[in-house]
């Protein structure tokens, strides 16, 4: 258990290293023609505020690196939670994901 103050890069800390080691590693193999995406890295919050936080730092220091990040949380209505499918949808070759 660590603790330390807002904005001391707490988040920095293992979202740079989760992103370097995805874009260092191999593409997974995916079947020929095949959308569906699985993600390569889970990050783990104990509750909504936290995820959605860690989800908006996740997709500014993976920006224009061809990771993606995405949230998912419980106890909310599938359709109040940001559009999943359709981002994976439009997900390109090469683009591989980070659920924050």
């Amino acid at each position: 258990m660590a603790c330390a103050q807002t904005g001391s890069g707490k988040t920095a800390a293992f979202c740079f290293p989760t992103i370097s080691g995805i874009m260092k590693s191999r593409p997974p193999q995916r079947p020929r023609g095949s959308r569906t995406a699985y993600p390569l890295a889970l990050i783990l919050s104990p509750t909504r505020e936290l995820s959605v936080q860690i989800h908006e730092e996740a997709k500014k220091f993976a920006y224009q690196t061809g990771v993606k990040a995405c949230v998912a949380y419980g106890g909310a209505p599938i359709h109040q939670q940001p559009p999943m499918g359709q981002d994976r949808k439009r997900q390109g070759p090469g683009k591989e994901e980070l659920q924050a």
